[in-house]
């Protein structure tokens, strides 16, 4: 893996833990071990790793989509509105938690806020402009029922 012009290897990154957990590293080594589908160590990494650095949000996002893959739902949409909350730029996380959201079934009103923040980052993102797309009509339909309702009452107060 690659940063900063610096080559790390597998070992290398398991060798920098070992020494010291707290290194800015962990969240490589964990993302190495999740793409090599090694998620028991990938999660014990960012476990141990988060143990000392809790807002590494790489680590936490790691982490999320471990919750995934073990059926853990909940655990990983906490975690992603942790990751959101100390950082609303965060589009791989917005991306996650709405489809998190979408599966838990969580009310629209709430998926509807993170699809907005998500598209007023990237509103060029085809999946996003379809849902955030769906919203506007759902919105446009909303207020044009209040306005009938509104009409209605108006006409029949003054009838009276």
């Amino acid at each position: 893996m690659k940063i900063k012009n610096k080559e790390y290897s597998l070992k290398k990154l398991e060798r920098m833990f070992a020494d010291d957990f707290s290194t800015p590293t962990f969240p490589l080594l964990a993302e190495l071990y999740f793409k090599s589908s090694q998620f028991d160590k990938a999660k014990k990494v960012c476990q141990i790793g988060l143990s000392y650095k809790p807002t590494n949000d790489i680590a936490q996002y790691v982490l999320s989509k471990i919750y995934l893959i073990e059926d853990n739902y909940i655990e990983a949409e906490k975690l992603l509105k942790k990751i959101i909350n100390n950082n609303p730029s965060n589009f791989k996380a917005l991306l996650l938690y709405i489809t998190v959201a979408k599966t838990l079934n969580r009310n629209m009103n709430v998926q509807a806020e993170y699809i907005k923040k998500a598209y007023r980052i990237d509103p060029d993102n085809k999946n996003l402009s379809v849902l955030y797309d769906k919203l506007n009509i759902k919105n446009t339909k909303k207020r044009h029922a209040k306005t009938k309702k509104t009409k209605i009452t108006k006409t029949k107060s003054f009838l009276n």
